[in-house]
């Protein structure tokens, strides 16, 4: 438990570092240096990227999660599990350059009259998906040697500059919108050699391969959990960026753009959800193998309060701040504020949940995820062409917020049926209450109305409203000793203050 609190405090801090460069780059210069539809067009040229790479893994990440644990040997290069790796990746990455070649004039079709933009760079995919199935191989197996900051590291703060220094350079006219597009892209794929040098340095890994650990039962195993998983993986990316992609094709690439701006405000509300489902489902999958539920139910308890209290945190900031961002931002983005809602409340949800998918995913039930993550597929798809060609981006993201709240609704019914596993509590209501209170009081306050250049009274009004929000929320919190995790880590930050 001690290496899960200190994997995911480094991870943490590492992703609110790449954040605020983040929030510099994607929220405030994207906007002011790019058109809508530019905008658009990088968000499309990613979640294409995204699909394709996930289909490149033929699902073998959580036959990494599930089966490591019994490779694992720090002495001979844990078995040479790695060359295992790269087999089925190569198999997957040809399988893709087939199914990509198959596909692309359909993808043309679909976005030539709504998203032509797009069109003109479709080949720029190909390189892009190799490496970021490099990557997520690579992060995964990190994940399992149990140095999961390595990963978060790289892409949530290494990334980030690298898009920076792209932006700075195409701000300084070095280089056109072309040459931003293949920096921008390079952002995304030079993380995967860095995190495979890391390794190399490392001797983490060995490429003499041990496959006598493999027998038939296993390796029957290892197919049913991949074929499973890449369904469910699949399913998973499609959910995340069908949305954009439907917008792209049922509205336009400008209003893809004002989507995915609006989008990145309401995704930060699961920053550390993302730093700690990295970290422990190795923890899962090895509780799991010893049969330790009693661990699996502390930590999933723990994982989803903590989440909790900062994931409504966030959530506060940014909604409280949302009519202060668009005076910052140019004015076509207002049009997609309750974007900025809707997906922060459906990232609270995925905080709340605590990381119910993983639990299920590395126990004997994995492949009740494939029907979960099924349903949830088919109700994003739904309640998308329902709410798009009414609402626009708004219906867009409330098709999110509704498919997602039904999806951990049954979920958190399986695993409390079966395990007798519940996070949720009095607490929760308590942590709720006092949010709703919070974000009252500071609703009312005035804004900063000094004459100063720039944008200088609206960030004076965002931090005095942020600081406020941070006070009003965390001290009840503290006082009541809700979160012990929370109170040893404030303590620790004001020792270290007083120091």
């Amino acid at each position: 438990m001690g290496l899960v609190k200190r994997q995911t405090f480094k991870g943490t801090v590492y992703s609110f570092i790449g954040v605020g460069l983040g929030f510099v780059t994607t929220g405030l210069l994207f906007p002011k240096l790019f058109t809508t539809e530019q905008n658009g067009l990088l968000k499309l040229l990613i979640s294409y990227s995204v699909i394709f790479s996930q289909i490149c893994t033929l699902g073998f990440n959580n036959v990494t999660t599930k089966f490591f644990p019994y490779f694992r040997n720090n002495d001979n290069g844990h078995n040479g599990f790695t060359v295992l790796l790269i087999i089925v990746q190569a198999i997957g990455y040809l399988f893709f350059i087939g199914l990509f070649f198959l596909s692309k004039d359909l993808i043309i079709d679909i976005n030539q009259e709504k998203s032509h933009l797009f069109t003109l760079y479709v080949d720029y995919i190909i390189p892009v998906v190799f490496f970021m199935m490099f990557f997520g191989l690579l992060d995964h197996y990190s994940k399992m040697i149990l140095k999961a900051t390595r990963g978060i590291f790289i892409s949530e703060l290494l990334q980030r500059v690298l898009i920076f220094i792209a932006v700075l350079i195409f701000y300084i006219e070095v280089i056109d919108f072309d040459g931003f597009i293949i920096s921008y892209l390079i952002a995304f794929s030079l993380p995967s050699l860095v995190l495979f040098g890391w390794l190399f340095l490392d001797k983490a890994f060995s490429l003499k391969p041990n496959f006598q650990l493999i027998n038939k039962k296993m390796l029957y195993k290892m197919i049913s959990v991949s074929l499973f998983s890449l369904l469910i993986g699949l399913s998973n990316v499609l959910i995340k960026n069908v949305d954009s992609i439907m917008i792209g094709s049922m509205v336009s690439l400008n209003a893809t753009g004002v989507y995915a701006i609006n989008c990145f405000f309401g995704i930060l509300v699961s920053l550390p959800a993302r730093t700690i489902q990295k970290v422990i489902s190795s923890f899962y999958a090895e509780s799991w193998k010893s049969n330790d539920r009693d661990q699996i139910k502390e930590l999933y308890e723990k994982t989803s309060l903590n989440q909790f209290i900062i994931g409504l945190l966030l959530l506060l900031i940014i909604w409280v701040n949302s009519t202060h961002i668009y005076q910052i931002l140019p004015v076509e983005y207002e049009s997609g504020k309750y974007v900025i809602l809707f997906i922060g409340m459906t990232n609270l949800l995925e905080m709340l949940a605590g990381g119910n998918s993983v639990i299920i995913g590395t126990s004997n039930y994995y492949k009740f995820n494939t029907l979960f993550i099924g349903l949830l597929f088919v109700l994003i798809v739904l309640t998308n062409l329902v709410f798009i060609p009414s609402y626009g981006i708004t219906g867009a993201a409330l098709a999110s917020a509704i498919s997602f709240f039904v999806y951990h609704f049954i979920k958190w019914l399986f695993l409390y049926k079966l395990f007798k596993f519940n996070p949720i509590g009095i607490k929760n209501l308590i942590i709720l209450g006092i949010g709703v209170a919070s974000y009252i009081l500071v609703y009312y306050m005035p804004s900063v109305s000094i004459q100063l250049p720039y944008y200088i009274p609206v960030i004076i009004t965002i931090l005095i409203k942020s600081i406020t929000i941070v006070c009003l929320y965390l001290i009840p919190i503290v006082i009541l000793r809700i979160s012990p995790i929370i109170n040893a880590k404030l303590e620790e930050f004001w020792c270290l203050i007083r120091k």
